[in-house]
């Protein structure tokens, strides 16, 4: 055994004469020299005996030349350091290294209580929605504010900017590519202006805004990067916290179904909470406001929709030209690359899927927000395939169908929600309902496709009026409209009556009307409903059979009739307080008339000059025409609009060349201009509104292709940049020319 040295930590052994003998060491206290040789150590510092011994041999017998060290090498291992608390050694060395970083770390946090305690005293006296304006001022990139100074009111608000504006801001931009038509513009000319603020996006504030909600902070705002601070908790595939609050303000500020989908104050407060938070918002939400708020400010670059080579507003399943993310073996390279909105649409969709399995409500609004972002893009097929899931998925969520009604059993369905808590979270559910509803039938009367939820199906309370959402105000069943209730659409009650109520009521109608277009062959076919004229009958030739005559269709003739006329008087324009254009009652005003062309445009024959439904369809159109006018006369940015004010355009603006084509035809040369004037004045308004809405510009594509196909080229020339006075075109047609009994602008027409 090794020797050990007298001071050493030794174990004494006795011999069989009692007497202590040498000392024995521990194996790690000999050096590592002898410990490998195997050899006898006493330890000694800092050279034992044996490596000394060992040394001077080496030196003695060494070969001439070479070269040794003046000292033996003798290491040891390390002292260990008794701990007391434990009772265990720990390595001195490693109790150092661990001293110095326990001070690295107490340092770190430190630095991060010190920006936190700067952070505290500034947000306690914000309001929960106090950064979401500040985000969206005029000319500062998008920062997380959390000052709370307020001095002004922001320049978007009262309405000297619009969302087109912000186009020329400072904001950075994501890497993109650069846009093709779809180009960011410094405004809408001539015919838009400022939008507002919420979820209306009027040019006048939110109903439930406070002064601290509208205002925004003189100094600089504080961002979470200038403390360095890692938020590890912060969901994947979203951009920076910073930029998702500005997209988030962005949709909420200027999207039209936001304040009636989400309580606002309440959503901004939960997007105060750390990520990990179990009242953050889910990110599948986040991901969906993400891309409808990119549509609204310039931080983000517009793509273009489609490839010229394949740009085609017809095209039904037009994801084929897309780049696939997934199968590019099948797609190929041929299309421009994704861009930000449509990568978090993506983001949006997968989380969905999962999502809607579990009964998430969250899932549920994210899809309906992904509808609309699917139909403001023209994707037809992904549209109608969104619409359907979420309005479907409102069955088994019991949303539709409120159960405080008689029914055949007591049984009640099993929901997949939870009960409300209270009365706000059970208006946000029947205010999705209702808006699920809203957009699947307004991309259900844009196709000849069945609707995926029937009427009968639903049992509903209309919603609440907007201060009484807002404000959380409980009103009783026994004060509010049923969904079945026959006096609905021409009976509006002030307690029960606003803008997105007669919304919800248009859809309502226009339901009715695709229900009975859909159904009228099977109708036909089956002697359903009973005639009014003993000249209809199956039996006769279909070509020959009356649908007007039927008392079904007189019966919906005279509820589409009655319903604009039964608006409130403060209700029948949608230009509210002077200049401030309501975009729900627009909407109403314009859906009314759409239901007057969906119901008579299949009976319409413009060349006879008695029909009944012509004439309706022409009065319905030019109606359509005077709210164009309407809107143009105010500062509203035509780009906020509802998506079916677009639709309305459009046919409105069809009808109108099926009778210019028939004023061609029978040489009526008096109503050539007027109805050539009509039809461009409408293609000008879709033409502004598609520089950033996807959809307006495929209407105006299909209806410049209807114009030229219909009735030549020479009457579908290239739209100014500027509008005309109004009568310019009748004062010009005035000072030209005639050849003939033809103006010199429609010359080369061949009249058949």
């Amino acid at each position: 055994m090794p020797k050990a040295s007298p001071g050493s930590d030794q174990h004494l052994s006795v011999n069989t004469q009692g007497k202590p003998s040498q000392p024995s060491l521990k194996r790690y206290q000999a050096c590592h020299q002898c410990r490998k040789r195997k050899l006898k150590c006493d330890a000694k510092r800092p050279c034992c005996s044996t490596c000394v011994r060992s040394h001077a041999y080496a030196v003695a017998h060494a070969v001439e030349g070479a070269a040794f060290p003046d000292h033996p090498e003798c290491t040891y291992d390390e002292v260990p350091v008794f701990d007391s608390e434990s009772g265990n050694s720990v390595s001195r060395k490693l109790y150092e290294k661990m001293e110095h970083k326990i001070q690295e770390l107490e340092a770190v946090l430190r630095e991060k209580d010190q920006a936190l305690h700067a952070l505290q005293p500034k947000c306690q006296t914000a309001s929960p929605a106090s950064s979401m304006h500040s985000l969206l001022n005029d000319t500062k990139p998008p920062e997380l504010s959390v000052n709370g100074g307020f001095s002004s009111i922001p320049k978007y608000m009262n309405g000297e900017v619009s969302p087109s504006a912000l186009a020329s801001g400072e904001f950075g931009s994501f890497p993109g590519p650069s846009n093709g038509h779809m180009r960011s513009s410094n405004g809408i000319d001539g015919v838009n202006g400022a939008s507002g603020s919420g979820g209306s996006a009027n040019s006048a504030p939110h109903p439930s805004a406070s002064p601290s909600m509208l205002a925004h902070t003189g100094s600089s705002p504080v961002s979470v990067e200038d403390f360095n601070i890692d938020i590890r908790a912060w969901p994947p595939n979203l951009p920076t916290p910073e930029i998702t609050r500005h997209l988030v303000d962005a949709f909420f500020t200027y999207h039209m179904h936001a304040s009636r989908m989400f309580h606002i104050p309440t959503f901004l407060a939960s997007l105060d909470l750390p990520p990990n938070d179990p009242r953050f918002p889910a990110p599948v939400l986040l991901h969906a406001m993400c891309a409808v708020g990119s549509l609204y400010t310039a931080s983000v670059p517009l793509t273009q929709v489609f490839p010229e080579q394949v740009d085609t507003p017809y095209e039904m399943h037009n994801g084929r030209w897309r780049k696939s993310h997934y199968r590019p073996d099948i797609y190929g390279e041929q299309t421009l690359p994704e861009g930000f909105s449509e990568q978090q649409a993506r983001f949006t969709k997968q989380r969905v899927e999962v999502g809607l399995v579990r009964g998430d409500f969250a899932s549920l609004q994210s899809q309906m927000i992904l509808t609309w972002w699917y139909l403001s893009q023209g994707r037809w097929t992904d549209a109608f395939l969104s619409a359907a899931t979420a309005v479907r998925c409102t069955a088994p969520c019991s949303i539709s169908t409120c159960y405080t009604t008689a029914a055949i059993t007591h049984y009640k369905p099993p929901s997949v929600l939870a009960p409300a808590k209270s009365v706000i979270e059970d208006e946000v559910r029947r205010n999705t309902f209702w808006i699920a509803y809203a957009m699947e039938r307004q991309q259900g009367t844009g196709n000849g496709w069945a609707l995926s939820l029937d009427d009968l199906d639903i049992c509903q309370l209309l919603p609440l009026r907007g201060d009484q959402f807002d404000q959380g105000v409980l009103v009783l069943p026994d004060d509010r409209q049923w969904s079945y209730d026959p006096e609905l659409l021409y009976k509006h009650p002030e307690s029960q009556t606003d803008p997105f109520i007669l919304f919800i009521k248009s859809s309502i109608l226009l339901s009715k009307v695709k229900t009975y277009n859909l159904r009228f062959r099977w109708k036909f076919f089956n002697n359903d409903g009973a005639p009014s004229s003993s000249t209809n009958s199956a039996a006769f030739d279909p070509a020959l059979y009356d649908a007007t005559a039927t008392a079904d269709f007189q019966q919906l003739d005279s509820l589409v009739a009655n319903f604009r006329t039964s608006f409130p008087p403060h209700l029948r324009s949608p230009v509210q307080d002077g200049d401030v254009l309501d975009p729900y009652l627009y909407t109403a005003c314009t859906a009314a008339h759409l239901a007057h062309i969906l119901l008579h445009e299949p009976h319409a024959k413009p060349d006879a000059g008695s029909c009944v439904s012509s004439r309706k369809t022409l009065n319905a159109s030019r109606a359509i025409l005077e709210l164009m006018y309407v809107l143009a006369a105010t500062n509203y940015d035509v780009s906020l609009l509802d998506l079916q004010a677009f639709m309305c355009w459009f046919m409105a603006g069809r009808v109108l060349v099926r009778f210019l084509r028939a004023a061609i035809d029978n040489n009526r040369h008096d109503q050539l201009i007027p109805l050539q004037r009509e039809v461009s004045y409408v293609r000008t308004m879709l033409s502004k509104a598609g520089e950033r809405v996807p959809l307006a510009y495929r209407y105006c594509k299909m209806l410049h292709d209807t114009l030229v196909n219909m009735c030549g080229q020479q009457f579908a020339d290239s739209i100014p940049d500027t509008l005309p006075p109004r009568g310019y075109y009748m004062a010009v047609q005035a000072s030209r020319p005639m050849i003939g009994n033809i103006p010199h602008t429609v010359e080369h027409i061949v009249l058949s």
